[in-house]
């Protein structure tokens, strides 16, 4: 991967302002977030919860507070009905799109989109796309490929990471002594020293459920905030495969290292920040050596004010 300057410095307050007035925004509209719930095929078929989707909804809470955004001025936005809203509102786009999926909110004339950490799965798009985009743009993109696939069309673009980098940093009032091992692959945990594993906690942000509906798909932001909580309060390390177990781990202050066998273009923005490890280099891997945090708050300050 190439290493990318993740600092939109050419966006200064001015120039802002300039685009929102340029495209219209009204101020008094309401905001609007994805949730992780409605009625996706997908997910009563595998019965699998993902608490990844529900950590990007607790970043855009922190954005909109950060904005001084009220409670009441907050819709809920399904990332699969996105066609049940009718009434004017921002949304904030932090998805990863993908055409083959219900994202509609194109096709909704009461949503007005704010591209922020938004990402593409396809390296073409639809005149039609193009055009929506350009209406809409600066994009801040999450990832590398997407910035390069929207300069490809003329979409004025840059990148920004991921919204769950703005995480509060955790109070350094303990010694926590945990090594988080979020769905790593078996192949890995084989070369792991038992001095390690008798402090090791192996869990999933995967979540196999009994069923699925409305009301465990709701309770999925409760789970993720457990989640992040347990990282937070118990967590000397996080080693992991998943953007948003490492993250948010990241922006909290906890030691992160990345494993996997191929990381895709997804990861195009946190290899500045964490490094990866395949099979052999993880099972050379020194755990006697001080753990180390990355400081990013320059960035997350950054990101927020942008």
């Amino acid at each position: 991967m190439i290493k990318t300057c993740l600092l939109i410095v050419e966006i200064d307050e001015r120039y802002i302002i300039r685009i929102y007035v340029q495209k219209g925004l009204a101020l008094e509209m309401k905001y609007a977030k994805f949730v992780n719930r409605g009625n996706n095929d997908y997910m009563k078929r595998t019965r699998m919860l993902n608490l990844g989707d529900n950590i990007k909804s607790i970043a855009v809470n922190k954005l909109l507070s950060y904005s001084e955004i009220q409670q009441g001025d907050i819709i809920e936005v399904s990332y699969y009905n996105q066609s049940t809203i009718t009434e004017p509102c921002c949304l904030i786009v932090n998805n990863h799109y993908n055409r083959q999926m219900n994202l509609d909110y194109m096709n909704n004339r009461f949503i007005r989109p704010i591209f922020i950490g938004w990402a593409l799965m396809d390296s073409e798009l639809l005149p039609e796309e193009v055009a929506y985009l350009k209406k809409y743009e600066p994009i801040l993109c999450r990832d590398e490929f997407t910035k390069n696939v929207l300069t490809k069309y003329q979409v004025e673009a840059y990148i920004m990471g991921c919204l769950s980098l703005t995480f509060d940093k955790r109070v350094e009032d303990c010694e926590r002594d945990k090594f988080y091992f979020v769905d790593v692959p078996e192949k890995f945990l084989k070369k792991l020293p038992n001095k390690i594993r008798e402090n090791a906690v192996f869990t999933r942000q995967h979540i196999k459920l009994e069923h699925i509906d409305e009301g465990v798909m709701k309770d999925g932001e409760h789970l993720a905030h457990e989640r992040l909580n347990e990282y937070c309060n118990n967590a000397k390390m996080i080693i992991s495969p998943l953007l948003h177990c490492i993250t948010p781990c990241l922006a909290m202050g906890i030691p992160v290292i990345a494993v996997g066998s191929n990381f895709s273009y997804r990861y195009g923005f946190i290899d500045a920040f964490v490094t990866s490890y395949n099979e052999k280099t993880f099972a050379e891997y020194n755990w006697e050596q001080k753990v180390k945090e990355t400081d990013i708050e320059e960035i997350k300050h950054l990101i927020l004010e942008t």
